[in-house]
Parts: structure tokens; C-alpha cells; sequence
């Protein structure tokens, strides 16, 4: 849904692996939701999405709240209009385009093999979803990985298993990183130096596999004063820009 990233990719296709790549509170799950209810909505995809840190009652009310523009604190605190009733009522009707949304709360097991899992049951209910979003790989891991391994290695775990996942089932899975804030700050001052051209890359959270296995990675640069986010494109295989 945003022009100037369709028109480098070609959109999202099977078996790819996209990373959204964000400081902490830089809205990466706020543009998860974005490319999932585009995809939805108007691309008339069916959808599964999955929540690794936030409740399915939480996500659905943020959706809620971008659909109907209806202020989201307002919204979780139950004090809204009649008329935003009645369009929070029409714009879920809108939804109800043949094709389903789904929610999956995955706190408990954080996981590719959960996500396959949720993939086989909803195949076998509905039919097979056409887009995954993974919200996020920072809090998952693999049920193989060691309970001893360390942060960047569960991610890297996890990583590799999305892209696997993506792979078996030819399906585009969306998913994000957390970018390591002094690890930017040090990497900007090499840049200004001229001994680092890509500090996006060496600031992401994770091992490299993270890097590696991706089709695209982008970074993102939220600007709350100028109300405006700015994309960088960190890798961007078979794409031009």
C-alpha cells in the first residue's frame, strides 16, 4: 500500500521474507497492521497475523481504530459516540469481503513451528492464507533452540525457520526488528567518518542470518515532529530503486 515501495518490489510475493527493521516505539507494528488491512482490504487477501507481545483483544482494537478513524485510546477505553459506533459498526461490515483476517496470540510459544501449526488448522478450516504477518521476531524463538542460547541467537533461530516456513508453503511472511539504538549512534558517527555506508545492517538486532534470508529489508526512520516516517532501503533483492 505505500507507492514506492510497490512499485520497487512488485508487491509482496510468495516465499519471501520481508523485515520491517525500527527503533523501539518506531512503529513497526503500527505498519505490520498497515500492510496486513491493505493487503485485506483491498487486495482482497486472506490474512493471518500473528502477536508475539500483544493480546488478540488489543491488536483487533487497533485495527478497529484505523479502519473507523476512531481515536484508539477512546477506543480501548469505551468511550465513544454513538456515531463512532455506527461507523466502527460500518467499517467492520466493510471487512467482510470474503476473505478472512485472523488473529493469533502467540505469547505462549512464540514460534515458526506455532505459526505452521495455526497454518495447517486454518488451511483445513477455511483455506490457506495468502500472507503472513509475524509481529515480532524479536520476542521469538524455535522449540529447537537451547534454552541457554542467547537473545540474538533465539532470533536468529527464528529467523531461519520463517524463512523456511515461507518457503514450504509459498507464502510472503511480513515480520520485524528491533534496531539497537547505540548500536545506530555508533554506527552514524563511522558513517560521518566514512567507514560505514550501511549502519542500518550492522544496528539490527539478531545474527546475520536475519539479514541474509530476507528478500527485502527496510528500515524505518519515524520523525514524530514532522509527522512523517522515513524508508530506507537496507536490502532489496530482485528489486531496483
Amino acid at each position: 500500500g505505500l507507492s514506492q515501495i510497490d512499485s520497487k518490489t512488485f508487491g509482496f510475493m510468495p516465499a519471501q521474507l520481508i523485515v520491517l527493521l525500527a527503533p523501539s516505539s518506531g512503529g513497526k507494528s503500527v505498519q505490520l497492521l498497515n500492510f496486513a488491512d491493505h493487503a485485506h482490504r483491498v487486495c482482497k487477501k486472506n490474512v493471518l497475523y500473528f502477536s508475539f507481545e500483544m493480546s488478540s483483544w488489543l491488536c483487533k482494537l487497533r485495527h478497529a481504530s484505523l479502519i473507523s478513524e476512531v481515536d484508539y485510546s477512546r477506543l480501548k477505553s469505551m468511550s465513544i459516540s454513538p456515531d463512532e459506533r455506527e461507523q466502527l459498526t460500518k467499517s467492520f461490515n466493510e471487512i467482510n469481503n470474503g476473505k478472512y483476517f485472523e488473529y493469533m496470540e502467540a505469547i505462549e510459544d512464540p514460534t515458526p513451528e506455532f505459526i505452521e501449526q495455526k497454518v495447517r488448522e486454518i488451511t483445513l478450516q477455511k483455506s490457506k492464507p495468502d500472507i503472513i504477518i509475524a509481529d515480532y521476531i524479536g520476542n521469538m524463538t524455535t522449540r529447537a533452540t537451547h534454552k541457554n542460547a542467547k537473545h540474538w541467537e533465539k532470533n536468529g533461530d527464528a529467523a531461519e525457520g520463517l524463512f523456511k516456513l515461507a518457503k514450504r508453503y509459498g507464502l510472503p511472511i511480513v515480520t520485524a526488528q528491533q534496531i539497537n539504538r547505540d548500536s545506530i549512534k555508533e554506527n552514524r558517527k563511522r558513517k560521518e567518518d566514512g567507514k560505514s555506508s550501511a549502519y542500518y545492517q550492522d544496528a539490527a538486532s539478531g545474527d546475520q542470518r536475519l539479514m541474509h534470508l530476507a528478500t527485502y529489508v527496510i528500515g524505518m526512520e519515524p520523525s514524530k515532529e514532522d509527522n512523517l516516517c522515513w524508508y530506507h532501503p537496507v536490502k532489496m533483492r530482485d528489486a531496483w530503486f
